[in-house]
């Protein structure tokens, strides 16, 4: 029974701080996709800005991912990940999300009559843009981490 009580604040910590320092950055996106295409349309009006957006939304995704390991190991969830693992990991679960939006968009188009996907050529590139997305803040986190050590 002491296990229990002593596992909840740390479970509750661990979602806290995965709330306020991880999830901002997709959630961001989220809503800024959200009003570019609904409040204004613009999407319609230029087809290109799909394309940062996927990017945009492959870097706010590796940076949640890479802030919820942080958490993790903070909370002592997790012990010392070796840069290669986390990076491995954090583009592997990227790749996952991209893979799952584009799922989503699916079901959407299919059941809810959205136009989301163009055809098949769009959907792969825009889960290549958002991998590209992650791999390039990985690459950028890198580069800076050597750089400032």
């Amino acid at each position: 029974m002491e296990g229990r009580a002593e596992s909840a604040p740390r479970w509750g910590a661990l979602v806290a701080e995965v709330c306020t320092r991880a999830l901002w950055p997709p959630v961001a996106v989220l809503v800024l996709h959200a009003v570019l295409s609904l409040g204004f349309g613009a999407y319609d009006s230029f087809p290109l800005l799909d394309a940062p957006m996927h990017v945009l939304g492959g870097i706010a995704i590796a940076a949640a991912f890479e802030r919820t390991l942080a958490a993790l190991r903070r909370q002592g969830w997790v012990g010392a990940v070796e840069a290669e693992i986390a990076a491995a990991l954090i583009v592997g679960l990227s790749c996952l999300a991209a893979f799952v939006w584009e799922c989503a968009e699916f079901a959407s188009d299919r059941y809810l009559g959205t136009r989301a996907q163009v055809d098949i050529a769009d959907t792969l590139v825009d889960m290549g843009l958002g991998i590209s997305g992650a791999a390039s803040y990985l690459a950028a986190r890198l580069w800076l981490a050597r750089r400032l050590a």
